[in-house]
């Protein structure tokens, strides 16, 4: 099946690496306005994926979906992007400041009190990213669904490859707005502006149309908090969200894990299974043009029982983006990848309220500027596996 497949064979790889490279060099979607871009017509096998739904739990044939067009059209690309990277000059990724850690919440703070539960997640090999077949059933998908994807904008995921992480804790849903908006208060006046690693944590609506988060100058709160307090926080910087996981004495989980814990040891290409179903996420086809409260979609919860890893809000997590760096780690991994040392975006993944399926796949990527905001992206924070507790021989005995 496609969420079992290994890492796809060699020239295959290089000619993903070597699109890749070309197509960040021609600049195409990777960022926050991936949906809103118009894009041509792609043919799609609307009738196969209508034949294909009705098989319940089981993963679409790739060879069904990845057709002669869609090999066509990636053959053309290699050789358009071949010829551009040979001309482009390649220019180093500016690095920001390094960070500092704030000090973490006293243990019987309110900020901590309130801190969202964790659920383990057990390490190991998986196969992380998705391959080109995999990326066509994605664009087919979305003209199912009344959407038009550009199978460019999966190029930043393949190839797919085997990736190994420890174990670790993720919460089990997105940062509520109530959640983040006692942080700010903990952190004080104006903290908003500067307060994390001397960036800005968040918009208010005096900054955004699109925020929620009021402050009088003394005090924060929201626009509405009977309506908001449920809600996962958006417009919110990468920085604004380390500097809350860090108070409360967690991290923002890294891509790898992250993608651990939606797709599970089956390899999941949404948190529930192989195959979309709208009913499980709040997306686009949901019609509901907004968020919705963290707890909900119980019914999409991933493997682990995370909520809302498809759907809601995008999620930052704590690597850098590069749109080769599958590519990297296909010809030389390393356990427990970090992402790049250095970079100008940080990754986003889960999609959201407003994105097509395809972008709610446990596999996709996007990325944006740590310091940018939008109502569409939150987070949530992750955890070091919590320690085993130690048995004496005393214990040994005492047990019988």
């Amino acid at each position: 099946m496609p969420g079992k497949q290994r890492t796809t064979p060699r020239v295959s790889a290089i000619i993903a690496v070597v699109l890749l490279l070309g197509l960040a060099v021609l600049g195409l979607p990777s960022t926050l306005a991936q949906q809103n871009t118009p894009t041509p017509t792609v043919p799609v096998q609307t009738q196969v994926w209508l034949d294909l739904t009705t098989t319940a739990a089981a993963p679409p044939p790739a060879t069904n979906a990845f057709t002669a067009t869609y090999r066509a059209e990636f053959a053309n690309a290699v050789l358009t992007v071949t010829a551009a990277s040979q001309l482009a000059t390649p220019t180093a990724l500016p690095e920001l400041p390094d960070s500092t850690t704030p000090t973490p919440a006293p243990s019987g703070s309110v900020l901590r009190q309130s801190a969202t539960d964790l659920v383990p997640v057990t390490g190991g090999v998986f196969l992380m990213g998705t391959t080109l077949e995999e990326a066509a059933q994605a664009v087919d998908e979305c003209a199912l669904y009344g959407s038009t994807c550009d199978i460019a904008w999966t190029s930043d995921s393949v190839p797919a490859h085997q990736t190994t992480v420890d174990s670790f804790q993720i919460e089990v849903q997105e940062v509520s707005a109530r959640q983040f908006v006692q942080f700010l208060d903990e952190l004080g006046p104006n903290s908003h502006l500067t307060g994390c690693q001397g960036q800005r944590c968040a918009a208010t609506v005096a900054e955004s149309e699109g925020s929620f988060i009021t402050f009088d100058g003394q005090e924060y709160g929201l626009t509405s908090e009977e309506v908001l307090a449920d809600r996962p926080i958006t417009s919110v910087t990468w920085y604004g969200a380390q500097a809350y996981c860090e108070a409360i004495g967690r991290r923002l989980p890294t891509e790898a894990e992250w993608e651990r814990a939606a797709r599970g040891p089956d390899n999941y290409i949404y948190p529930w299974g192989f195959t979309f179903d709208a009913a499980r996420a709040n997306s686009s086809q949901s019609n509901i043009g907004g968020t919705t409260n963290v707890y909900d979609y119980q019914v999409g919860a991933g493997p682990y029982g995370a909520v809302n890893q498809a759907g809601n809000v995008q999620e930052w997590v704590a690597d850098w983006y590069s749109p080769d760096y599958y590519a990297q780690q296909a010809d030389n991994p390393t356990p427990n990848p970090q992402g790049p040392p250095t970079g100008t975006e940080k990754v986003l993944r889960g999609g959201s309220w407003d994105t097509a399926p395809l972008f709610l796949r446990t596999v996709h990527r996007r990325s944006a500027n740590p310091a940018s905001t939008s109502p569409a992206v939150g987070f949530r924070c992750a955890a070091d596996a919590a320690p085993q507790p130690t048995v004496t021989p005393e214990d040994d005995a005492a047990n019988g």
